[in-house]
């Protein structure tokens, strides 16, 4: 499948956000997929801006999702020891994408989704539909950097 114009986008250009730079709002039946370059390169779907962004929250207490993942790093370096002798044990794909994930729950730049907490006068003129959120959410997600 060849990837979508966001993926070769974001394949193309490296920066330094802390948040997914391919982002789908309000997504369709043709999502945005990386294709031949990988699953890493697909869109990061949200709904209606209106909503929290789903799985960006620790859904347990604090203290039992960091033992989580500390338990994480068990069968990761037992992976890495034995598969990765000649590489770079750090570079597996589940380890950069957990820590990819977890970079972007703690970051601030997650406040650009949230729509809601823009001012009425801001948030008015794009309408008060899924689509004018979403534009509203384009807008300040590409003021943080988001391509």
């Amino acid at each position: 499948m060849h990837p979508s114009t966001g993926a070769v986008i974001c394949h193309q250009l490296h920066d330094n956000l802390e948040i997914p730079r391919h982002i789908s709002i309000v997504p369709s039946q043709w999502p945005a997929r990386g294709g031949y370059l990988g699953d890493q390169y697909d869109a990061f779907k949200i709904n209606d801006p209106k909503d929290d962004i789903p799985d960006v929250s620790p859904q347990v207490p604090e203290k039992r999702f960091q033992q989580r993942i500390r338990d994480l790093n068990i069968p990761e370096a037992e992976f890495a020891r034995g598969r990765l002798k000649r590489l770079d044990a750090d570079k597996t794909l589940h380890g950069i994408a957990t820590r990819a994930a977890l970079k972007m729950m703690a970051s601030d730049q997650l406040k650009a989704f949230n729509v809601m907490d823009a001012p009425a006068s801001v948030r008015d003129p794009f309408g008060d539909t899924p689509f004018g959120r979403g534009c509203l959410a384009a807008a300040r997600l590409v003021e943080v950097g988001v391509r």
